[in-house]
Formats: structure tokens, sequence, C-alpha cells
């Protein structure tokens, strides 16, 4: 016989683990993946939010500066809220089974 809970508490292992990769990759993606372009060179959302945290680079190309930094620190939050979900969901199923 299957024990419904240890069913269910498996489901919620590998919803939880699901997370936390994709929590991973998306952190990953901000600083590898190269999202522009410019002058044949690639840079990554991180790197262009560290450009523009030079004020010259700021004042210049302020409305993009404004659009990378969103993008940069909304990365991090939706990364951050599906590692801690992840790790949530892992531990509370893992308690249900002992």
């Amino acid at each position: 016989m299957v024990d419904e809970n240890a069913k269910h508490s498996s489901d919620g292992t590998l919803v939880g683990i699901i997370a936390i990769i994709i929590g991973i990759f998306v952190l990953g993606a901000l600083y590898l993946l190269p999202f522009v372009t410019i002058l044949g060179s690639s840079f990554s959302i991180a790197q262009l939010n560290t450009y523009c945290s030079n004020s010259l680079i700021n004042a210049v190309f302020s409305a993009n500066c404004t659009q990378y930094s969103f993008y940069f620190y909304a990365g991090w939050v939706v990364s951050g809220v599906l590692l801690i979900a992840g790790i949530y969901k892992v531990y509370y199923s893992i308690k249900k089974i002992s």
C-alpha cells in the first residue's frame, strides 16, 4: 500500500527542488547571460548595473540605467523568493515524512 502522506510529501519535495533550481538559474542569468551588445561587447545585467552606478554614465544614459537597475533588482527578488519558497517546501515536506 502507498501511504498518501508520503506521496504528497514527495510531490512537495519535487516542487521545492524545482523552485530552487529555477531560482539559481535566474540568479546565474543575471550575471552570465549577455543582455546588451554595445560596440561589439556583450554585457550582462549585473555589468550594466555596475556601470550605471558611475554618476557620469548614469547622467548620460539615465533612462536605460533605470531600466537595467530594475531588471537587476527584480531578478534578485524573484530569485530570492524562489529559493526561500523552495527551501521552505523541501524542509517541511521532509519534516512531514520523518
